[in-house]
């Protein structure tokens, strides 16, 4: 039931490349995900292995990325969005994706965003900033406090209220 992130692709501007990273803080990135989502997501982990296994060598998941970690490069990379023939998904293509996830499941999220709904149920249910920081990967809770959670209409609700108790 989590999903682990280790690496990003990047579009790098410079060289009009995309290269392989590590995440920021080098560290796994590992979240809680909706069953629905898990379920499309191992369904679609499927579809790829039924099509590398038919398509043999013209299955093309064989491109050539540069490893920013290990100044190397890595040819076929596991990535999940990759099209029945292997293909990495473009941007827009993997958008596509999302949305027809989205349509199945009900769930209304973004890739990246799936963190964030995670750390803002996990601080909704009091789970401590320290605790959270550490869960999702980050070395500073200011951070997760910045990024991640932020100021909300309920957090503002609760000062409020709690202003007025004083």
């Amino acid at each position: 039931g989590k999903i682990i992130i280790d690496h990003q692709l990047i579009y790098n501007k410079n060289t009009c490349v995309e290269e392989l990273t590590t995440t920021k803080s080098k560290v796994e990135r590992v979240f809680d995900a909706p069953p629905a989502l898990l379920e499309t997501l191992k369904n679609w982990r499927e579809v790829q292995e039924t099509a590398r296994k038919q398509l043999g060598r013209k299955y093309k998941a064989n491109e050539e990325l540069y490893d920013r970690q290990t100044e190397k490069t890595v040819k076929g990379a596991d990535f999940i969005l990759r099209d029945a023939n292997g293909k990495l998904l473009t941007h827009s293509k993997a958008n596509h994706v999302r949305e027809r996830i989205q349509k199945k499941t009900g769930l209304h999220f973004y890739y990246h965003g799936l963190r964030r709904t995670v750390v803002s149920r996990l601080a909704g249910n009091g789970v401590p900033i320290k605790n959270i920081s550490v869960y999702i990967g980050h070395a500073d809770t200011r951070t997760t406090q910045e990024f991640y959670l932020g100021v909300d209409e309920v957090g503002e609700a609760k000062l409020a209220a709690a202003i007025t108790k004083l």
